[in-house]
């Protein structure tokens, strides 16, 4: 029973903490400067995620040469520069990670 009321709690908490600045949000108009910033918030993010794991798999150090993950997250970045299309852009970068990593075996 306490454990229950613990996660209620806590599910409380976390959703009252989400829903509160998108309710205070709806009035609230950024000024230019912050809205223009803004916009660029997705991509940097997407690239803070995506590029330690593409040039250190696994966590550790840097690896140099030709790797699986280099190999798709080039074809990635390349087709999604090129068609910006989602389902081609994902398909195509697990294929070439696939394909790399049975032919480079790593």
């Amino acid at each position: 029973m306490a454990t229950a009321l613990l996660i209620l709690g806590m599910g409380a908490c976390t959703f009252t903490l989400r829903i509160v600045p998108l309710g205070l949000a709806r009035r609230w108009e950024p000024p230019a400067a912050l809205a223009s910033m803004l916009k660029y918030m997705p991509p940097a993010v997407l690239a803070a995620i995506s590029l330690p794991a593409v040039l250190a798999p696994g966590g550790g150090r840097i690896q140099l040469g030709l790797t699986p993950y280099l190999v798709g997250g080039l074809v990635t970045l390349g087709l999604a520069l090129v068609t910006r299309r989602f389902l081609l852009v994902f398909a195509a970068g697990a294929a070439a990670f696939a394909l790399s990593r049975h032919l480079l075996g790593g």
